[in-house]
């Protein structure tokens, strides 16, 4: 856009000011304007302002109305002072009586000062704030798939939102070049979320952050308490994590929960003193299955490590725990499983004179559940129920 006065005596330097005439072909009216920028991009400017930005002047309502291509472009005169330059504009606007309140053209002013100074008519602002609330709406409705398809892996606050929403490439509402929390609340508002639920998630979510930060600084607080002791009891070269446990047990080194130190206390605690865990593990799995000859399938090995290395059995270990035969440690022999219950056949029961198959069926006829006709049978509150033989005769409760 133009500058309002630019004077010679102000200190501005001589720029070259271009005195324009568009003229709508269609009714003959003018708008005179001045620009120090070329007269071709000065027409696109007022192309956008008609079209993009649905200006409510005068002269963009009409390029609407009409089209671009009713409207010409005529340079009339090239000057080297923007004051002069305004004079000039003045003399033209009078010359050919281009003002849109009471003359036969499109300016809104006598020349020389733009529009400022000049309160647009109420309806004509009530319909730019009209026009602003339309593109907005149309802007966030093309961008709800998109919104959608992220909301679906969950909120937790606006900024991380905003976040996700750059990491995707998802363009703003104004063209900006990043999302904000201010942009994020302002689509999900138009988009119709409930900003209330979401605002709640939000402090929730600040809440559980700082919980956690305050449990994190409290665990770190404790285990600086205990660093010296940890700090030597891994000086001693523990060879696995479970020997760590034990050594810090037998030697009464508190832990972070006041309990027992086990695998994941202690795997936890190494891991925020910065020792290397993993290797711990791994040395404890190396000793393991290399510690006890294992006999897989009836034939002996030195160790689990070489039994699976030799068989390609990777499952040797589940084999010997659920005590599959000829799978077990040499020195401890044969596994034996435990014995498969048996399922008692079914005991007839008698109910108030009537003998069932047994108590499931009794209780289907009752509309009770079985053990309710179970516990009748062995309550002497009930002697009408009892466990019998399919002959309808008393006998003791099945073992």
């Amino acid at each position: 856009m133009r500058p309002s006065t630019h004077k010679r005596d102000e200190g501005f330097p001589e720029i070259e000011v271009s005195l324009y005439c568009v003229t709508n072909t269609v009714n003959g009216k003018r708008y005179i304007g001045i620009t120090y920028i070329p007269l071709e991009k000065r027409w696109k400017q007022h192309l956008y302002e008609a079209f993009g930005l649905e200006s409510q002047r005068a002269l963009y309502c009409a390029i609407r109305k009409y089209g671009a291509e009713s409207f010409t472009v005529e340079l009339l005169e090239l000057l080297n002072d923007w004051g002069e330059a305004g004079e000039r504009e003045k003399h033209y606007i009078r010359l050919f009586d281009t003002m849109c309140n009471g003359g036969h053209g499109y300016n809104m002013t006598a020349g020389a000062d733009g529009v400022l100074g000049v309160p647009p008519p109420p309806e004509a602002v009530e319909r730019a704030k009209e026009s602003i609330r339309r593109r907005a709406d149309e802007r966030a409705e093309r961008l709800r798939p998109s919104v959608e398809e992220l909301m679906a892996d969950g909120f937790l606050n606006f900024r991380e939102f905003a976040g996700r929403m750059n990491r995707a490439g998802i363009p703003t509402l104004k063209g900006g070049a990043r999302w904000g929390i201010g942009n994020v609340k302002a689509v999900l508002e138009r988009l119709g979320y409930d900003m209330p639920l979401l605002e709640r998630k939000a402090l929730e979510d600040k809440v559980h952050a700082r919980n956690v930060a305050a449990m994190r600084q409290a665990a770190d607080e404790r285990l600086a308490l205990i660093k010296d002791q940890f700090d030597a009891i891994m000086a001693t070269g523990p060879d696995s994590l479970h020997e760590l446990v034990r050594r810090l047990n037998a030697a009464g080194v508190p832990t972070p929960k006041d309990r027992a130190w086990v695998r994941s206390t202690a795997k936890s605690a190494a891991t925020r003193l910065g020792y290397d865990v993993e290797d711990l593990i791994r040395q404890g799995r190396e000793k393991m299955l290399a510690a006890r000859p294992v006999v897989v399938n009836h034939v002996l090995y030195p160790s689990l490590k070489k039994a699976e290395e030799m068989t390609g059995d990777k499952h040797i270990i589940r084999s010997i725990n659920a005590g599959r035969r000829g799978f077990y440690y040499a020195d401890e022999g044969q596994r034996t499983k435990p014995p498969r219950k048996v399922r008692r056949p079914p005991v007839p029961v008698s109910v108030q004179g009537t003998v069932y198959e047994h108590a499931a069926d009794a209780g289907r006829a009752l509309g009770v559940k079985p053990d309710t006709v179970t516990n009748r049978c062995r309550s002497a509150r009930f002697p009408d129920h009892f466990f019998c033989d399919r002959d309808g005769r008393q006998v003791p409760e099945p073992g």
